[in-house]
């Protein structure tokens, strides 16, 4: 039985995986965003979700590029082992201010609420795949 445990984690893994970079796809095709396709790739699928919420701000300092500092920010954090904690701490602010914008987008009303459960790992796949039909509002 406990053999079972690591393959069920792995295949639980694979399925969020596969449902998230489905719900990408179907939102950058919707918005007719080139190399869509790039949602089922590790790292490259932030740009996908980069292109997708287009101009974010932490606070009041806007983060230009960010459909290549997001992706830029994972590969390091996977590469860079002597400042990882802080590179993973940089990447995870960007992405939550990323997130929340998605959200206020493709939800409205529940932007709060989606972000602060998209903290959850394995909920984040599920919020995307929940919104991924919705039409997007200028944010």
């Amino acid at each position: 039985m406990l053999i079972l445990l690591p393959l069920i984690g792995w295949l639980l893994g694979i399925a969020l995986y596969l449902l998230m970079a489905w719900s990408l796809y179907v939102m950058a095709s919707k918005r007719n965003i080139e190399y869509a396709w790039l949602a089922f790739i590790p790292f490259a699928n932030y740009y996908i979700l980069g292109k997708l919420v287009g101009d974010v701000s932490v606070g009041t300092y806007p983060v230009p590029y960010i459909e290549y500092v997001l992706p830029a920010g994972a590969l390091l954090c996977a590469i860079i082992p002597i400042i990882r904690w802080l590179i993973a701490i940089v990447f995870a602010v960007l992405l939550f201010f990323t997130l929340l914008k998605l959200f206020k987008m493709y939800s409205p009303g529940n932007e709060i609420l989606y972000a602060v459960l998209s903290l959850i790992p394995i909920v984040l796949p599920i919020l995307l795949f929940i919104i991924k039909d919705n039409t997007p509002t200028t944010a």
